[in-house]
């Protein structure tokens, strides 16, 4: 009979930490709310498999190549039986090398890995016989496509609230919420939730789990129990929670916590309407392919180089979503380094191996993509999939930028600028699609 177990570790990091996610450099002064790794341990027969969140923005190769050494050895199984995933919190340590922020070494190192194997650890002795439900509802009104047509015909990824050239969105999203109920005497012991949005409300150097963290609570009290809640982030790289109908402005703390409540009340919408279905079998499958790295003209290079080497443009604020949009001098000269250090970084190569990992519990499939894949990829993954309850979830493993369709590349909008991390093709999502409907048929 399959077994699981739950453990959470927390992983805050220390004031002072450099912290992800935007252009200007922003050093953590204050603890809103903690952050946690989250573990869950199945085993059934000879299968172990652990699956771990981490309120983080996403980590590197190097740092998940050591998350996985390092728990794998704790879980004696091997390293592909670790499966993680990051919420994507933009107030969190910077933990890889993105624009003018460092990785925080430091922090995968004295924190990440021992708060990761403390968790892991609880897990494995909390294993248990469990029942598995498995719910699912739409959430309404708190994700939104942020890349909008505009009257010139282009696409704009985060256009000014309320501009008279926004004409609609550029493409419907997911905005499915399931909830996966491990159950032991009739009451959860812990969830997972899958749902699909940005991670980016607050924007302050404050740390903090965002809407995650705030979803998580809102459910451990909806519950009357201290339930591990574990988010596996769906395909979100052109979502997040800007409703241009509404002009007040959307970045805040309440924000946060307007947000994570709404997903708590979809989550027990979700388990509500909750069905039974089988523990067994568990099966974990894995496959690498080759992805090409975008081609850049030589020119362009050479211009980036310019434009690198010259003093940075005085800005006189933090730069915002909107100044990113319009086209911000010190924002050109931020791509422009990242440009040049993509094709240092490159060297003669033009491709990488990507991995990505699937397993299955009983009647539902989990698929992990790495990157932030573009919420079109998930929803061809789900209507093309052979099983009818199947997650599909972002920042699995190493960060990858952005994973648009080739169409996406051709329109407009920042995610198709070139970085370290925005360095795969345009035929990379199909790519993506391809092998993961392979690895979801080869577990039925």
């Amino acid at each position: 009979m399959p077994q699981a177990g739950f453990g959470v570790a927390d992983i805050t990091p220390p004031l002072g930490v450099e912290l992800a996610g935007y252009f200007n450099k922003r050093f953590a002064t204050r603890v809103l709310d903690p952050l946690y790794a989250r573990a869950l341990v199945v085993e059934d027969a000879d299968v172990r498999l652990a699956v771990m969140v981490f309120d983080l923005i996403g980590l590197d190769v190097a740092g998940a190549e050591a998350v996985r050494t390092r728990l794998s050895r704790v879980l004696g199984a091997p390293p592909s039986h670790v499966i993680f995933s990051c919420t994507h919190t933009h107030t969190g340590p910077s933990t890889a090398r993105l624009f003018e922020a460092e990785s925080a070494r430091d922090y995968v190192r004295k924190t990440l890995l021992p708060g990761a194997e403390d968790a892991c650890r609880q897990a494995i002795a909390d294993l248990a016989p469990f029942k598995l439900r498995c719910g699912g509802t739409r959430e309404r009104g708190l994700a939104f496509c942020r890349r909008y047509w505009m009257k010139n015909g282009r696409v704009m990824t985060n256009p000014p609230k309320g501009s008279p050239d926004i004409v609609r969105p550029e493409s419907e999203i997911d905005h499915t919420v399931q909830v996966f109920s491990f159950e032991r005497d009739s009451a959860p012991a812990a969830l997972i939730v899958d749902a699909n949005n940005h991670c980016d409300t607050i924007g302050t150097s404050e740390i903090s789990a965002d809407w995650p963290g705030w979803m998580a609570r809102a459910l451990a009290r909806q519950l009357h129990r201290d339930v591990p809640v574990l988010l596996l982030n769906g395909p979100a790289g052109n979502i997040n929670h800007f409703d241009h109908s509404k002009p007040e402005r959307q970045a805040s703390y309440a924000e946060a916590e307007r947000i994570g409540r709404g997903y708590a009340g979809f989550a027990l919408e979700a388990l509500e309407g909750a069905e039974p279905v089988s523990t067994g079998p568990v099966k974990v499958l894995t496959v690498s392919f080759d992805v090409p790295y975008r081609r850049v003209a030589a020119d362009a290079i050479e211009r980036a180089r310019a434009l690198a080497a010259s003093k940075p443009p005085d800005t006189g604020k933090d730069i915002t979503a909107e100044d990113l949009a319009k086209g911000h001098p010190y924002v050109d000269w931020v791509y422009a380094q990242e440009l040049v250090r993509f094709h240092e970084s490159c060297g003669s190569r033009v491709s990488e191996q990507v991995e990505i990992c699937a397993f299955r519990i009983g009647d539902c499939a989990f698929v992990g993509l790495p990157g932030e894949p573009f919420s079109d990829l998930g929803i061809a993954i789900k209507s093309a999939g052979p099983m009818e309850r199947t997650c599909v979830f972002s920042l699995c493993g190493g960060m990858a930028g952005y994973i648009p369709l080739a169409e996406h590349f051709e329109r407009g909008g920042y995610e198709q600028l070139t970085t370290t991390l925005n360095r795969f093709a345009p035929e990379a999502g199909q790519l993506f699609i391809e092998n993961a409907l392979r690895l979801l048929a080869a577990l039925t």
